[in-house]
């Protein structure tokens, strides 16, 4: 499809690493900047970025969101996610945002963090029930270096299914936020 860009998903989180302990109350915070490097928000090009990590999800919760996914699409998926809250996404002076599920992989002393939350559809966009409806899903993946800094990206509205046993996720119609200088804190 014009204008969309496909992101392969490593199923669902799912990949098998080393992960912190799920039950641990972490309050893990990690702030830096958010860039819309192709300029698709107007009025829109940075500010900062602040992610606060509670507890990460345990192998049976996420094996339950993609049973979840794999059984019922998308709308089987956000209803297995409604309601957790495993940490929040604070952008600019927004209000916070929650993170439904959260992951950290880590290897050679890199960390790569992975969360995944429904996303805030404005009343607007709700009621003209365009395009936009159809990705219902927000997506941040950080990937942290040795001395704990790092970058990645923050896919804003994104469309996730299963295609040919692969998971995929499609973002609608720009390229994902970068997220630079995190940090953290």
């Amino acid at each position: 499809m014009k204008g969309h860009k496909r992101f392969l998903f490593l199923i669902l989180l799912l990949v098998s690493s080393i992960t912190l302990a799920a039950d641990k109350k972490l309050e893990e915070r990690y702030g830096g900047r958010v860039i819309d490097q192709t300029g698709s928000v107007p009025g829109f090009s940075a500010t900062y970025v602040t992610i606060m990590i509670d507890r990460y999800n345990t192998d049976d919760e996420i094996a339950g969101y993609a049973k979840a996914l794999a059984e019922n699409g998308q709308d089987g998926l956000l209803k297995a996610i409604e309601n957790h809250e495993n940490g929040r996404i604070k952008i600019g002076n927004r209000l916070s945002y929650p993170l439904s599920a959260i992951r950290m992989f880590e290897k050679d002393g890199k960390r790569l963090i992975r969360a995944l939350t429904d996303r805030p559809i404005p009343m607007i966009e709700a009621w003209r029930n365009n395009r936009s409806m159809d990705y219902p899903f927000g997506f941040i993946e950080i990937l942290l270096d040795e001395k704990g800094k790092g970058q990645g990206s923050l896919v804003a509205a994104a469309k996730i299914e299963i295609k040919d046993g692969k998971l995929e996720m499609e973002s609608y119609g720009r390229e994902p936020f970068r997220l630079t200088n995190i940090t953290k804190k």
